[in-house]
């Protein structure tokens, strides 16, 4: 891989976004499991990585220790990198165009009243225990944060991209399965894992 073709543009978007925030093209928040998309489009590759943060750095709250912040600012440092995780065949000749890294937190705060089952018969008790009830509900935090990878390749020789490794699952075995999207000139949906972490391309 040309790394003097590197133009990298990575950036870590914001350490934490708070409240609902749509963004459709993230996977499902299962731990465990990623999700890789890849296009071949001529000879431009592209190749996102959509993951639950606890795959890779084993929490999803906003970093508070400075161990935390460490493994945040270290996954970015190697995942500008795709060689790092992802080994694409020499022979295809493929030169990182760009690199974009970013974060999805959601906090969302679900009310939790212990009286909210009462039978129809107590009804005529609601106004006299308002106040009770109100002092009753609780409100719980559940955090989720997702990182997301784009990388960008222009490949001399596409027609050489036949099988691609991916390390992820050597370097973190909290990660068992990622669900590989393949679009060529044909489509495909791939499972992997550490026995099987090779997604095709023909």
């Amino acid at each position: 891989m040309n790394r003097a073709k590197l133009a990298c543009t990575a950036t870590l978007l914001g350490m934490v976004t708070t409240g609902v925030y749509a963004q459709s093209s993230l996977a499902p928040h299962v731990h465990g499991e990623a999700l890789l998309e890849t296009v071949l489009e001529g000879q431009v590759l592209t190749i996102t990585l959509q993951s639950p943060a606890m795959n890779l750095v084993g929490f999803e709250h906003a970093p508070e220790t400075e161990q935390e912040k460490a493994s945040i600012k270290a996954l970015e440092s190697a995942m500008q990198a795709p060689e790092y995780w992802i080994e694409i065949p020499t022979s295809a000749d493929c030169s990182l165009s760009s690199v974009e890294i970013g974060q999805h937190h959601e906090l969302s705060l679900e009310a939790h009243d212990e009286h909210e089952h009462e039978d129809e018969h107590e009804h005529e008790h609601e106004h006299e225990h308002e106040h009770e009830h109100e002092e009753g509900a609780s409100a719980q935090a559940d955090e989720h944060m997702d990182l997301r990878f784009d990388y960008s390749f222009l490949c001399a020789s596409p027609e050489n991209l036949d099988n691609v490794r991916i390390a992820l699952f050597d370097r973190y075995p909290a990660l068992t399965s990622l669900t590989a999207q393949v679009i060529t000139q044909t489509q495909s949906v791939q499972t992997l894992n550490a026995n099987t972490p090779y997604m095709r391309f023909k």
